[in-house]
């Protein structure tokens, strides 16, 4: 499965437009800058323990989810 979602900056808390994979045999969510999927710019693997849950709207944002999950390169 695989699309775009905007993700916040662990850092910097702006806005980024990203394109995820979920690969549904390893359990393991990466994302890249753009779908030609050259160089990750994360992962994050999807455990027992991984939840997500679903936040208010905020600052005109919609359809918010937190993904709690062992990740790598949170930016």
């Amino acid at each position: 499965m695989e699309g775009f979602l905007s993700k916040e900056g662990h850092w910097f808390k702006s806005w980024k437009s990203r394109f995820f994979v979920l690969d549904a045999e390893t359990h393991v969510l990466t994302y890249y800058t753009d779908p030609s999927m050259k160089a990750s710019k994360g992962s994050y693997s999807l455990t027992g323990t991984s939840s997500v849950n679903v936040i208010p709207d905020k600052g005109g944002r919609r359809w918010l989810f937190v993904l709690q999950a062992a990740g790598s390169n949170g930016s």
